[in-house]
């Protein structure tokens, strides 16, 4: 396949401040270090090296919303198989004016780089964000989630999915449907709100099928010390291309990892995890990263982690660990 080399045209207008944003973390003494050091220019004659673009940088859309477009800890572009139309799928969120809603959008780019599709996926005019993407490789259809207040029956926002259905036409796409809302029964944490959703797709122990993963973060800080401490709800589902041309809503299982669920509260002390997932051709699911634990205003972390499970998300994780901070020479 050919490398395909996408930039996304961002008009950097403001930062929304906003709740949603996830809560940044500094070593006191490290914070202000860089916020008493005089601003110093420098310059270099060191050569540059040769360097080319293999396909120039293509505008996609002009976007007055210059803060996070895509996500946190998955990626926001994923690349079908050859097999299934070899073409790219993009998802982030933007604004087309300054005074317009903020709306997720997708971008699909064709095996002969060309970009077909720039668009909305939903039709509701409401404040949407944070999505993931995953690409199902026997079909070449994407998974799309992100968060929305789409029921205005309360604050909180709502974890919603939808896919294209690219065997058919790309731009197809299923009205997007709630996986996770305050009915969610999420074990241990059935009060909690649980946004910023990735989407991951793998094997599945049913035959001719295949698992979506959906895992959503706690944004509800800690009971503890009011820090945050996201531990996450992760809801799958098995489907085929049948479902998809009925356009199910899908079967979803739901449960949480009953250690994070622990440093979420306290026991036997607070814990912040930093983490991605990651799902294997044969059935492994990871959730890894690191952790911090003296507070707010850690900056490296404590230790560095896994929680693996090699039976499609189903049953326990185990857990390993190791350091997170090692003295190396510095020549």
């Amino acid at each position: 396949m050919k490398k395909l080399i996408f930039m996304f045209s961002v008009v950097a207008v403001f930062v929304g401040l906003s709740a949603e944003k996830m809560q940044p973390i500094y070593r006191n003494s490290e914070f202000n270090a860089h916020k008493n050091s005089p601003i110093v220019q420098s310059s270099s004659t060191r050569d540059v090296t040769e360097w080319e673009f293999s396909i120039d940088p293509t505008s996609l859309i002009t976007n007055y919303y210059d803060y996070q477009p895509g996500s946190y800890n998955s990626c926001p572009i994923r690349i079908q198989e050859d097999e299934v139309g070899g073409g790219i799928y993009m998802t982030f969120h933007a604004r087309e004016t300054a005074a317009s809603t903020r709306r997720v959008y997708y971008a699909y780019v064709d095996a002969n780089e060309n970009v077909t599709n720039v668009a909305t996926i939903s039709s509701d005019d409401l404040h949407e964000g944070y999505p993931g993407i995953d690409i199902d490789p026997l079909t070449g259809d994407p998974f799309v989630t992100w968060h929305v207040n789409i029921d205005l029956c309360s604050a909180d926002a709502e974890v919603v999915v939808t896919y294209d259905l690219y065997h058919l036409s790309p731009g197809l796409w299923k009205t997007p449907f709630v996986v996770i809302d305050d009915n969610t029964q999420s074990p241990n944490m059935p009060a909690d709100e649980f946004i910023w959703s990735y989407a991951y797709i793998g094997p599945s122990p049913i035959t001719g099928k295949q698992r979506v993963y959906v895992i959503a973060s706690n944004s509800n800080v800690s009971p503890v010390n009011g820090n945050p401490s996201e531990n996450n709800l992760i809801a799958y589902a098995d489907f085929d291309v049948n479902d998809l041309n009925a356009q199910s809503e899908l079967d979803w299982t739901y449960y949480t990892i009953p250690l994070m669920d622990d440093w979420n509260a306290g026991i036997p002390e607070w814990v912040r995890p930093f983490k991605a997932m990651a799902v294997s051709e044969d059935g492994k699911v990871a959730l890894f990263g690191f952790t911090a634990t003296d507070g707010a205003t850690t900056l490296i972390g404590d230790k560095l982690f896994c929680f693996l499970n090699e039976n499609y998300g189903e049953g326990d994780y185990t857990y390993y660990e190791s350091d997170g901070e090692w003295d190396i020479p510095n020549p």
